[in-house]
């Protein structure tokens, strides 16, 4: 390939990262709602996950204190 083929991929690479910046910006409500379903059942997922982890070690009267 070369340096001037480096180059060149160097340029192109930075107008595409540019060009899906811009696009994502004007665009970010439209790819939240895309996004937004599969977001929540990873969040909800992990955080199930750490939640069960840190009280299954904890007992119940050290959590809920009178």
């Amino acid at each position: 390939m070369g340096l001037h083929g480096a180059l060149n991929n160097v340029k192109f690479s930075t107008c595409t990262g540019e060009n899906t910046n811009k696009i994502l910006n004007e665009n970010w409500q439209q790819f939240w709602e895309e996004l937004r379903p599969s977001f929540e059942e990873t969040f909800a997922a992990v955080f199930l996950k750490f939640s069960n982890a840190i009280f299954s070690r904890v007992p119940e009267e050290d959590i809920f204190l009178e």
